[in-house]
C-alpha cells in the first residue's frame, strides 16, 4: 500500500508514493520548501479521505497564512475536522507550549508548562485519535534554544513513538544548514526514516533553482535522479 504525496512527478517515482506507514524524512536548508511539502501533504491526504495531523514548533497561524498565500485552506480543514496541528515549543527542559481552557471565561489560553518527549507524544496521539488520523507531518518540532543533545533525544523520541503507535505515514522535517555535509544538523532524522526526500538549491547553470532527489525508500527502485521543482500558488510543490 502506497500514501500519495499530492506531487503528482514525485509519486509516479515512488510508485504511487511513500510506503503506508512509513517514516520518511524531508531534508533541506532553509526556503527550499519543507513547510510547504509538509502542508501539502497532509491536504492531499484529506483529498483522499485520509485526516491529518501536523506536529510543529510554528504558531499554528504562521501555518495558516503559509497555506492561504498558496490559495490552501488549512484553517478550514482543521475546523471541520480533516486536519488538526499541535504546537511544540521545546528547550533544555522539555518545555513546550499547551493550550489550557480557562475555568472563568472558557477562552483558550496559551501558557508555557514543562513537556516531556512522552508527554508531547501523548499530544499528538490524543489528535490523531481524535479526527482518526493517518498521516502526520513533524515540522520544525525542536527550536533553536534546545541543546543539540536535548534536540537529538526529543526528535528520535517523539517521532518513533508516533509513528509505532499510530501507525500513520510519517513526514518529518530535517533542518540542514547551508552547503553543511550530511542531511540534517541533527544527524538523528535520517538514522530512525524508512525513507529519505533530498531538497536543495543549485546554483550549477549560473541561476538558482530548487532540486529534489529520493536519496532512500524502503521497498521501492529508485534511479536517484535530480528533479527541478519549483512552489506555485495553486499547486505547491510541483516538478517542472
Amino acid at each position: 500500500m502506497r500514501t500519495p504525496t499530492g506531487i503528482i512527478g514525485l509519486d509516479t517515482e515512488l510508485d504511487g508514493g511513500i510506503p503506508q506507514g512509513a517514516i520518511v524524512l524531508l531534508a533541506g536548508e532553509p526556503g527550499v520548501g519543507k513547510t510547504v511539502f509538509s502542508i501539502q501533504f497532509v491536504l492531499a491526504g484529506i483529498a483522499e479521505g485520509e485526516p491529518g495531523v501536523i506536529g510543529t514548533s510554528e504558531d499554528p497561524e504562521a501555518l495558516f497564512e503559509l497555506a492561504n498565500s498558496l490559495g490552501w485552506d488549512l484553517r478550514a480543514a482543521v475546523d471541520d475536522g480533516y486536519a488538526s496541528i499541535v504546537q511544540f515549543s521545546m528547550t533544555d527542559e522539555y518545555s513546550a507550549l499547551s493550550t489550557e481552557v480557562s475555568e472563568t471565561d472558557g477562552n483558550l489560553n496559551q501558557v508555557l508548562r514543562p513537556m516531556t518527549a512522552d508527554e508531547s507524544t501523548s499530544a499528538m496521539i490524543e489528535a490523531i485519535n481524535e479526527i482518526r488520523a493517518e498521516r502526520v507531518a513533524l515540522d520544525k518540532i525542536t527550536t533553536p534554544l534546545a541543546s543539540y543533545e536535548s534536540s537529538r533525544e526529543f526528535v528520535g523520541r517523539v517521532t518513533m513513538e508516533v509513528a509505532n503507535r499510530s501507525y500513520c505515514t510519517t513526514l518529518l522535517t530535517g533542518f540542514r544548514p547551508h552547503q553543511s555535509l550530511g542531511y540534517t544538523a541533527l544527524g538523528i532524522e535520517e538514522q530512525i526514516s524508512d525513507g529519505i526526500i533530498d531538497m536543495q538549491f543549485s546554483d550549477l547553470s549560473g541561476v538558482t533553482e530548487r532540486i529534489l532527489s529520493v536519496r532512500k525508500m524502503h521497498g521501492t527502485q529508485l534511479d536517484l535522479s535530480e528533479h527541478l521543482y519549483e512552489i506555485q500558488p495553486g499547486r505547491g510543490v510541483i516538478f517542472v
